[in-house]
């Protein structure tokens, strides 16, 4: 049920910055944000209860890590809204917390895998691998802002420039930061994983390996992008459109996870 009032929230939250874009008054982006900020601490409180219930972190289910996937893209959102002051990138990732919400009610926890509850390295993988998974949404949402916000500037949308805080440097740095954060993070999660392995009992080795299959797609496509852009340099239309890319594949790896574990 706290799932349902969460996704409830977020839908209120979306309709509430579309008539923003109306109106333009702060009181309504600020019901905006107070609304996604609840419907966050609802997700906290699930997974706090699952927590408690489960006796180990509750990512062993795809909706769980789902569920998880939401808090935390939601709050490293709502600081880098705090920082920037850049209301468009609500537009765009309010859809996805929805739809990851939505997906994760609709597969609701029905089992759950055994594993070492007493693994250290376990309470590092798992908010670590979906932290950096965080980011890289994050990177990919901020650069469609970018295409937006050059889109803007070409057809000399003055109404919007003046509202704007960020350039389109700003944004390319941003973009660049977010993956080389999300990269970092990821790969501790990624190694920590491995390690785990080694001392975790009783954990079933399909689940284990398909969850380990695509992580490491997703840290090749990431550390790809960043790479390229060491050495060779990417202008940043290219690093936002790769940072896009990136989101694509992502997307598809998890679809792909949620197959592979669903024909357990």
């Amino acid at each position: 049920m706290l799932n349902v009032f969460s996704l409830i929230f977020y839908i209120i939250a979306f309709f509430l910055v579309l008539f923003y874009y109306f109106k333009d008054k702060n009181v309504i982006i600020t019901l905006g944000i107070l609304f996604t900020l609840i419907g966050s601490l609802l997700n906290f409180i699930f997974i706090t209860i699952r927590w408690k219930e489960l006796g180990f972190f509750p990512t062993v289910t795809f909706s769980d890590t789902l569920i998880f996937l939401t808090f935390i893209t939601t709050i490293i959102f709502l600081v880098f809204y705090y920082i920037y002051r850049s209301s468009q990138v609500f537009i765009f990732i309010l859809p996805f917390l929805i739809l990851l919400m939505a997906t994760a009610l609709i597969l609701s926890p029905t089992s759950t895998i055994n594993i070492d509850k007493g693994s250290v390295l376990l309470y590092i993988h798992l908010p670590f691998s979906i932290t950096g998974t965080a980011l890289f949404f994050l990177s990919a949402f901020t650069g469609i802002i970018y295409f937006y916000l050059e889109k803007q500037l070409k057809n000399k949308n003055i109404s919007f420039i003046n509202k704007q805080n960020l350039s389109l440097e700003s944004i390319n740095n941003i973009i660049n930061n977010l993956l080389i954060y999300g990269f970092i993070i990821f790969t501790i999660g990624l190694i920590t994983g491995f390690i785990w392995k080694f001392y975790a009992e009783n954990i079933e080795e399909y689940s284990y390996k398909t969850k380990l299959i695509f992580s490491v797609i997703t840290w090749v496509i990431f550390g790809l992008l960043i790479l390229i852009k060491k050495i060779k340099g990417l202008p940043p239309k290219k690093l936002a459109m790769g940072s896009i890319v990136g989101f694509v594949c992502l997307i598809i790896t998890y679809i792909g996870l949620a197959i592979f574990l669903s024909g357990k």
